[in-house]
């Protein structure tokens, strides 16, 4: 069995809260470090509706909710991981507040009839096709003025906007790298 290792909350409500990763995983955790650069850039999100796509073990939709999220739905295929998100998120008393959802995140952009002012996207930095197919698909799931924050390989040049969406800015953090989108 794996063992587990703990990520923490970087600010609002819950800051400082230790949450479960499980180690040995498929699982690529933002770290604290990109997880506050991306939540700078996206500025106030209190009462906004929060998409964490490939969620992994929950964190930036945990950390919008201690930021002030309205309500959030988290997106994930692997078994171990929606454990780990469900275990997170009943720590916190956080469940009445989220949906979770297993599915695979593109399957989901196509399917839901559900609007979010945020959409957070973390696919497995192999899988360039991945990152080109939420782009394209998020468009339709963005609410009017809202952000797609596309978490990505530094050296990975950021996808093209598909319609409706405009590349805002991309920020690099040594391996890794977030572009935002914004909803025309």
């Amino acid at each position: 069995m794996a063992r587990r290792r703990e990520l923490r909350i970087t600010g609002g409500e819950f800051r400082g809260q230790r949450m479960a990763m499980m180690r040995g995983s498929n699982t690529r955790p933002t770290s604290s470090l990109i997880r506050e650069a991306m939540f700078s850039m996206v500025g106030k999100i209190e009462g906004q509706k929060i998409l964490d796509l490939y969620a992994g073990t929950g964190m930036l939709a945990i950390e919008a909710l201690s930021r002030g999220a309205k309500d959030v739905t988290l997106v994930e295929i692997a078994s171990g991981a929606l454990r780990t998100i469900n275990s997170n998120l009943s720590k916190l008393s956080l469940s009445s507040k989220s949906c979770v959802v297993r599915q695979k995140s593109a399957k989901f952009l196509q399917t839901t009839a559900e609007r979010f002012d945020l959409i957070f996207a973390d696919p497995p930095y192999h899988a360039l096709g991945e990152c080109e197919s939420v782009v394209r698909l998020s468009a339709k799931v963005l609410t009017i003025g809202g952000i797609l924050v596309l978490e990505h390989r530094s050296r990975m040049i950021a996808p093209e906007p598909g319609s409706g969406l405009v590349l805002l800015k991309t920020r690099t953090h040594g391996d890794s790298a977030f572009s935002l989108y914004g909803n025309e």
